[in-house]
């Protein structure tokens, strides 16, 4: 079973999805290798003139514990998922009863992992994660191939602090019509046309003419009546 994806968040990518190491079902395999064993010796040691319940109550004893020892510890293991993500990094186990905790990359201060001999041999190991965040430090036990784990996980960690809070992977684009200049705003059209006065005309048929114009842009609204009284004024004067 896979890590689900419907729990990752928008744009956050899966970079490792480990189950535990194997070796952790050891030792449950050899509790059950002893089931089996006892109970073939209690089959050969039974008289068989025994009534037949007493076979019935061992093979069910012995059923389970193996139930008990590999079968629940399968299920875990099936179930446990160590998870590297571009964003965090999430624990996750449980199949009726789920339990999981994640810690931030970009809260991470550091990394260590520990292999004994056998665990060596084999590629299985421990990381140990100290964080900023409320869980502190958190044990990662059979880890699979440890120190390439602890690797990702700076790089990772690395990246997310370059990016900072709320950066996503992928840069907006840029049209190249945007990175042109705008171009210049048009120049205001110009008003209505208004007669040039000039303080003197000589002519009085002038002047009026210039009074009838006026006086047809202040019945349009375009000149105000201060406008209006304003350049007659000036006709006027200039006559």
């Amino acid at each position: 079973m896979a890590f689900p994806q419907k729990l990752l968040a928008s744009g956050e990518k899966v970079v490792l999805d480990l189950r535990p190491h194997w070796v952790s079902l050891v030792a449950s395999a050899l509790l059950g290798l002893l089931a089996i064993v006892a109970y073939v010796l209690l089959l050969m040691w039974i008289s068989p003139t025994w009534p037949s319940w007493t076979r019935w109550t061992i093979f069910v004893l012995a059923t389970l514990v193996l139930i008990f020892t590999i079968g629940r510890k399968l299920i875990d293991w099936m179930t446990t998922h160590f998870v590297l993500t571009t964003e965090r990094v999430i624990h996750r186990q449980g199949w009726l009863a789920k339990e999981s905790m994640e810690v931030p990359l970009d809260r991470i201060s550091d990394v260590k992992f520990g292999q004994s001999i056998f665990e060596r041999l084999v590629g299985a190991g421990n990381l140990t994660i100290e964080s900023a965040a409320e869980l502190g430090e958190q044990r990662f036990n059979y880890i699979r191939h440890p120190e390439q784990v602890q690797r990702q996980i700076y790089e990772q960690s690395r990246e997310a602090r370059t990016r900072g809070p709320g950066a996503t992977d992928v840069a907006p684009a840029v049209s190249p019509a945007s990175t042109q200049a705008a171009p210049p705003a048009p120049a205001p059209s110009p008003g209505p046309d208004l007669p040039t006065l000039t303080p003197s005309q000589p002519s009085s048929g002038m002047i009026a003419d210039e009074l009838g114009k006026l006086d047809d842009l202040r019945k349009r609204g375009v000149l105000s009546e201060e406008e209006f009284q304003r350049q007659k004024a000036r006709l006027l004067g200039g006559g």
